[in-house]
């Protein structure tokens, strides 16, 4: 499974952009995220970080990274961002509505 070395609530603290990596290290490793890290996505304080913090430029480029490549699984990808229900932060701004639910 994917983990941090540090806690994950610190490790995204600290840069929420490597929530993103961990999601496509995962979807490329064909691994789970471990439990820990799960929980953290739902973090309130963690979202609004990654909101804030994080540039639409580095999103577009972690993005381009599940999206494509070699490995790339971007099916899974995009629906592993909407099972954490992370969609309307990664998304935000785009300018579309979606809805982004996974049955």
């Amino acid at each position: 499974s994917i983990r941090t070395p540090l806690p994950p609530l610190l490790t995204f603290q600290d840069d929420p952009l490597r929530l993103l990596r961990a999601i496509r290290f995962a979807v490329r490793l064909g691994a789970i995220l471990a439990p820990e890290l799960t929980e953290a996505c739902q973090s309130p304080a963690i979202r609004d970080k990654l909101r804030h913090k994080v540039s639409r430029e580095r999103f577009g480029k972690e993005l381009e990274g599940m999206l494509s490549g070699k490995g790339a699984k971007p099916t899974k990808a995009l629906a592993t961002i909407a099972q954490l229900g992370l969609a309307p932060v990664v998304f935000e701004g785009s300018g579309t509505e979606i809805i982004w639910s996974i049955e």
